[in-house]
């Protein structure tokens, strides 16, 4: 008995089980489905120096330090796999980080089980398989908390900290609600003359990015007036998006705060947690900002506080039993996600559909229907110019090419404005096949039906659909002309 124990006590006192696990999890199945609009606009953005400055200064605040760094990462490659490839490296950085962050602040034990769960939620692999900022956000946010503790006992971390928050609210705005929680909390321990030069620096160095017009520009109009629905969403994403572990996450979580609230190394992650949540309500007072998807940079500190709770029960056979449980209910609902075989289940009498999707606009394979049984005679027909680009990242020289038909330009950076489709141009194409394409996101999202429907209507005035192919959110129409 004694060697196993020492065998465990080797194997959770380093990072190593749960950095390999994060990179397992994280590479499986990278290149399986198609990029989605957001990850197309990444690649857009970042291709072209002079148009990435100007969109960050002028429309995409957000996810600005992700964009210049991403530039020159598809330098070396531009396959969906390689592009991803760059989220699973800093979500492999993330995992080592937040297991140092839980060994400094509890012992090696609490940081195995937190960095092991970590690799096997839901919230963090989907994002750790995107082309988008939030796991080079979470390392940067895991760093920054990190240096902000150890500052207390070594002034050397005082770079660090400057340095990785200042970078962590370039990589993301919400990082900045989180840094915000970092000063609560200084006030509240009455420490902040100890920080203040650390957060006056922080402070200035974010200038350009709080003066920046891309700040106040569109990019976040399309999300819609918080709702308590929002706030329970929020926090069923960070307990796993699956019933039954979502309920042992939450009971886990409320005991810890019962428990254990006065404790200093609890209070700071539960402020980590509730007041990047607060602010991100009372600034929706002015402009809707509230996503509960962006609340993943709070999901290290509630799993530190879940995996302490877990530490504290004394019963072994309890302790091992949620622990497992725990363990064996993530890979179950990670499983689900992987496959995108079922959308929803049932517990008893209550249907219950997941929230994490793993399949979206399937892109890849509508362009390459459309270049097989298209010519370079043909057309392709967009709405909205999300669609158009994910079809370009995605055509070859052999693909129809596709033309604009909005009667205006579109607010770059996103948000629900979409103009009118230009009737007129359609009327006068003469093409001998028309191939019109449009997402679910347009009819559902933008409210966008009535345009929809118009677009159809003026292209039967000269053209007989002949074909409909789904998929999956991506439906392909081919007309011919009469």
């Amino acid at each position: 008995m004694k060697k196993i124990n020492n065998i465990l006590t080797n194997i959770i006192s380093t990072p190593v089980i749960p950095v390999a696990l994060a990179a397992i999890t994280s590479l499986y199945s990278l290149e399986a489905k198609s990029f989605w609009v957001d990850e197309t606009f990444s690649y857009y953005v970042s291709h072209y120096w002079n148009f990435l400055i100007y969109s960050i200064w002028n429309t995409e605040a957000n996810m600005s330090l992700y964009y210049v760094l991403l530039h020159f990462w598809i330098l070396l490659g531009q396959s969906d796999y390689f592009i991803r490839l760059f989220s699973v490296i800093f979500a492999v950085l993330t995992v080592f980080v937040f297991y140092k962050l839980g060994k400094y602040m509890f012992n090696s034990k609490i940081a195995f089980i937190s960095s092991l769960l970590l690799s096997l939620h839901t919230f963090f692999v989907l994002y750790a398989q995107e082309a988008r900022s939030y796991t080079l956000a979470l390392f940067l946010i895991c760093l920054s908390v990190y240096s902000f503790l150890r500052y207390r006992e070594n002034n050397k971390y005082k770079a660090l900290l400057i340095i990785s928050s200042v970078l962590s609210g370039y990589a993301h705005i919400y990082a900045l609600f989180v840094l915000s929680s970092l000063s609560a909390f200084t006030i509240v321990k009455k420490s902040i003359k100890t920080y203040f030069f650390s957060f006056a620096a922080i402070l200035f160095f974010l200038i350009p990015l709080l003066l920046a017009p891309s700040l106040r520009s569109n990019q976040a109009s399309w999300i819609g007036n918080p709702t308590l629905s929002n706030i329970v969403g929020t926090f069923y994403l960070l307990s796993g998006d699956f019933l039954p572990l979502s309920v042992i996450y939450m009971l886990l979580f409320i005991y810890s705060g019962i428990v254990f609230m006065k404790d200093n190394k609890n209070l700071m992650l539960y402020m980590w947690i509730f007041v990047p949540i607060l602010i991100s309500l009372v600034l929706s007072f002015l402009k809707p900002i509230y996503q509960s998807s962006y609340f993943v940079v709070v999901l290290p500190a509630f799993l530190l506080l879940v995996s302490n709770a877990v530490d504290q029960i004394k019963n072994r056979v309890w302790h091992n039993l949620i622990l497992a449980c725990l363990i064996v209910f993530s890979i179950i609902r990670l499983g689900f996600w992987y496959s995108n075989a079922v959308n929803s289940y049932s517990v008893g009498p209550i249907h219950v559909p997941f929230v994490l999707e793993n399949q979206g606009e399937d892109w890849k394979d509508a362009t390459k229907y459309i270049t097989e049984h298209g010519t370079k005679n043909d057309v392709v027909v967009f709405y909205v110019y999300f669609g158009k680009l994910d079809y370009e990242y995605y055509q070859t020289n052999n693909s129809p090419l596709p033309i604009e038909i909005a009667s205006k330009s579109y607010n770059q950076g996103g948000g629900e404005f979409l103009p009118e489709p230009d009737v007129n141009l359609l009327n006068n194409l003469k093409n001998n096949y028309i191939w019109f394409v449009i997402n679910r996101e347009t009819e559902t999202k933008f409210c966008r039906s009535t345009q929809y429907h118009n677009v159809l209507s003026a292209l039967e005035k000269n053209y007989r659909l002949i074909e409909e192919t789904d998929y999956s959110q991506v439906k392909v129409k081919k007309f011919i002309h009469l």
